[in-house]
């Protein structure tokens, strides 16, 4: 069997934010066809987007580095899960708003 690749785009919300912050951007993306079974990357891979829940409310008090690993360690979940589903991640995406934006920094820098 071979496997369905995937671009991975993470989502990280900002300061005292929550998931819901960046509900409507992951709406827009499946409205306009990334989520669409013809709708495919320039190496054929199909997006799956990850809404970063674990740095929520008060939990963003706790720094870039703890949220970083946080959202490091969600990010290793889903990519597990996906390859439970016979998907490989061959492309990998992170952005973020405001605080989002540094932790996807640290995750960045962590891994790289």
């Amino acid at each position: 069997m071979s496997s369905e690749t995937v671009h991975l785009l993470v989502l990280i919300h900002g300061m005292w934010g929550n998931p819901d912050h960046l509900a409507e951007m992951r709406r827009i993306m499946r409205e306009i066809g990334c989520q669409s079974t013809s709708q495919t990357g320039p190496d054929g891979e199909k997006l799956e987007i990850l809404n970063a829940e674990t740095n929520r409310d008060d939990s963003t008090y706790d720094g870039v580095d703890w949220g970083g690993e946080r959202v490091s360690e969600e990010i290793y979940e889903e990519v597990k899960r996906l390859e439970e589903e016979g998907k490989k991640v061959t492309r990998f995406s992170i952005m973020g708003y405001s605080l989002g934006g540094l932790i996807a920094r640290y995750v960045v820098g962590k891994h790289n």
